[in-house]
């Protein structure tokens, strides 16, 4: 999930860790803006639902462009049903990746670097912050803003 705040744009760190672990396509200048933050590690404990700040120009157009990566404020302005219609579509999605993937008969390993497994990552990311939302929306969780955002919170 990504916020814009002014000059900054905030990625979620457990989507950036995801990025860095699973889909392995990330510009090293993202990587080298999220590391200067102590409080990031790849594969430390880390929460899951603060934000990290990018201030690069190159960063920011690189995140806004990943469309696949939820724009929590795009999102906050839909309804629940509006939501929950979403996510099927997305759950529809993901199991006809997840059928095309099985039926090649590889392993996990062997289809790690294939377009279908990156798609499958992009779907599984917009299921996650999606999902995220509605709970958040639901009370069943809290989702720390960072710090100067005036966005909807419901």
């Amino acid at each position: 999930m990504k916020l814009k705040i002014g000059d900054k744009i905030y990625l979620e760190k457990c989507a950036l860790n995801y990025l860095f672990v699973e889909h392995g396509k990330v510009p090293m200048s993202i990587v080298q803006e999220a590391c200067r933050d102590k409080a990031f590690t790849v594969n430390g404990p880390i929460d899951g639902r603060r934000f990290q700040a990018f201030e690069t120009p190159r960063n920011i157009r690189w995140i806004e462009e990943q469309d696949w990566i939820i724009d929590y404020d795009e999102y906050s302005k839909k309804s629940t049903d509006e939501l929950e219609k979403i996510l099927s579509g997305i759950l529809e999605e993901e199991a006809v990746i997840c059928t095309k993937l099985a039926a090649t008969g590889k392993t996990p390993q062997q289809v790690q670097f294939t377009a279908e497994n990156d798609e499958l990552i992009r779907v599984t990311c917009r299921r996650n912050s999606l999902l995220e939302i509605i709970r958040f929306r639901k009370g069943e969780i809290e989702l720390l803003f960072p710090d100067g955002y005036t966005g909807s919170r419901n």
